[in-house]
């Protein structure tokens, strides 16, 4: 792997040791994300501000060295792992979320985990959908680079579309902002919907506007079980003929349950009277129809 020493050195001199890393432990750390290939860099880089990024970018550019964009490191894709070596630019620790509880919008920075975004929004009456399994760890730019979804993304839809607005750099060094933090902007070519989804490819955000909806008034939850997948879904296009569009859907087959049933040693589906579903976590009656119209053997 090629080595970028002197370009590190200079890096290091204009930006201090502390904000470049070049230390084993920080180096092994970066090296790799969840899908545990392992590259390690030459330095691993803190900004403190976007003038420090730009130095990073500028001084990257003109010794050609490679640069990869970190955050929590959850992918699976190896997208977070610097597989050419260079320098990883970690920007997890910025993480500052505001939200305007007026417009309905959070103004976010890339290194926010995704279930704080969520947690901020309800606690204004506010509700921010996208959900990966990773929300918990996951980082509101490694979303916007990956276009996340989750499994509201039936309901609601994924990332684009609740980016309203981006901040950060093109590869070169060049401070740019695509869109305005405003509901309705349709000046000029979209170039933010082109860089959700483009996976750093086509430079790095630093901030997101994000458009947030009202906080659902009322959740519960529902799990039934049929006799066999045809019937579950039949009760499943039945509730959606009703117009009933549930957030997350999920279909578990009966191998699923068994293995579930089996590490868990409870019993997933207790029996109860046939095809009427009991509530979990019950904030508001359910509709009844869609399941006791499926011959369903037993539903929780």
């Amino acid at each position: 792997m090629k080595q970028f020493s002197t370009a590190t050195r200079l890096l290091k001199r204009r930006l201090g040791a502390a904000v470049v890393r070049t230390g084993e432990a920080a180096r092994l750390a970066a090296s790799f994300d969840s899908s545990k290939l392992s590259f390690l860099p030459e330095a691993v880089i803190f900004p403190r501000h976007h003038a420090d990024v730009a130095a990073v970018l500028a001084l990257a550019n003109a010794h050609r060295v490679p640069v990869t964009v970190r955050g929590r490191g959850t992918s699976l894709t190896g997208s977070a792992a610097p597989r050419r070596g260079g320098w990883v630019l970690d920007l997890l620790g910025w993480n500052r979320i505001r939200i305007d509880a007026e417009a309905g919008m959070a103004q976010v920075q890339a290194g926010a985990k995704v279930a704080d975004v969520q947690r901020a929004a309800e606690a204004r009456g506010w509700f921010y959908p996208p959900d990966p399994s990773s929300k918990e760890y996951c980082t509101i730019g490694g979303n916007i680079a990956c276009n996340a979804g989750g499994m509201h993304g039936a309901k609601y839809g994924v990332t684009r579309d609740y980016v309203i607005a981006l901040k950060g750099f093109l590869p070169t060094g060049e401070y740019v902002e695509w869109g305005r933090p405003v509901r309705k902007f349709s000046a000029g070519f979209n170039l933010r919907d082109l860089w959700i989804g483009s996976e750093g490819m086509l430079g790095i955000v630093t901030e997101a506007t994000l458009k947030l909806i009202p906080r659902p008034a009322a959740r519960w939850t529902m799990l039934a079980s049929f006799r066999d997948e045809r019937t579950a879904f039949r009760a499943v296009r039945a509730l959606f003929a009703q117009r009933l569009q549930p957030a997350i859907c999920e279909f578990l087959d009966r191998y699923a349950v068994q293995c579930a049933e089996r590490q868990s040693g409870a019993s997933i589906a207790a029996k109860v009277e046939r095809g009427v579903p009991a509530r979990l976590g019950q904030r508001a009656p359910p509709s009844r129809s869609s399941c006791s119209n499926s011959p369903g053997r037993r539903a929780k």
